[in-house]
């Protein structure tokens, strides 16, 4: 079994694939298609520039799922294992081993403002206010819902987040939640999906953060989550790090960029051949 733990928001698009729909090359990620390419269960087509998945023997597609991701059960029976009301009294009833799957206790994600914002949880309605030194988790992020015209900020690094009054100067128009997916589950993904608001990804400024980008949120969430590309990114990635653009470079050179919009900021990475990690921009 890989040591990747597979999302519901995955195995969704793998029964998908069972059941005959084509999706885009990039809806997975590569250590779940790569094993299945290698099985020829599933083929790649080519429309143009854009690479679409599909499944050619549905049997031994779903035999490879069991064995490699859903822990030798149905794609359905995993998804219901992975429900937030899981205990280890249904793995036992389901699979006889409580081992079967690791039950995640602090499931969710933490959010955080820099200006006050009302959002609904569970039903009630309360002010998120800034504090110091202080962040909130959210354990039950399906009873979580906020205004329409807010617009989410996912942050990859905690150091960033736990610095928000350093970064107003990025986000000083507009109405702004924060989140970071600490722990790393699934939990955020599949509470963007469910909201109909805009997402802004600030990440590392360098090709494994593009690539982190596209497939984690860009691929889920479409032209409603877009790339933080501050401004001055230009004259900081010429004046950057050069040997993480180095280590980085052969994985990820032939990297496919799925959204135009960040094309510009592969090309500035690769024409100075240095990039900029997202921490450079907390105010000292």
């Amino acid at each position: 079994m890989s040591e990747n733990r597979l999302t519901t928001s995955q195995a969704q698009r793998l029964k998908r694939i069972l059941s005959g729909e084509t999706l885009s090359w990039t809806a997975l990620p590569e250590w779940i298609t790569r094993p299945l390419l290698d099985e020829n269960v599933i083929s790649i087509s080519t429309n143009g520039i854009r690479k679409k998945i599909r499944v050619q023997n549905p049997e031994l597609c779903d035999q490879l799922i069991r064995d490699l991701f859903t822990c030798g059960v149905p794609i359905d029976e995993w998804m219901e294992l992975r429900s937030d009301n899981l205990t280890r009294q249904a793995l036992v009833n389901k699979t006889g081993d409580s081992k079967t799957l690791k039950v995640n206790t602090l499931r969710g994600f933490l959010v955080n403002c820099i200006e006050p914002v009302e959002v609904i949880i569970d039903r009630q309605t309360i002010s998120l206010t800034p504090h110091s030194g202080m962040s909130f988790f959210i354990y039950h992020p399906e009873t979580l819902s906020i205004p329409e015209d807010v617009i989410v900020v996912g942050i990859e690094n905690l150091e960033n987040f736990n610095s928000l009054s350093e970064l107003t100067n990025l986000f000083s128009r507009g109405k702004y939640i924060f989140v970071c997916r600490y722990p790393q589950n699934s939990a955020l993904y599949e509470w963007l999906e469910r909201i109909p608001n805009r997402y802004i990804h600030f990440g590392d400024f360098d090709l494994a953060g593009i690539n982190i980008y596209q497939t984690e949120f860009y691929s889920r969430l479409g032209d409603r989550a877009s790339m933080l590309i501050p401004d001055d990114i230009e004259d900081r990635i010429k004046h950057g790090n050069e040997s993480l653009f180095n280590k980085q470079y052969n994985k990820f050179k032939s990297l496919n960029i799925s959204d135009s919009r960040i094309k510009p900021l592969f090309d500035m990475i690769m024409r100075y051949h240095r990039c900029y990690e997202q921490e450079g921009y907390i105010l000292v």
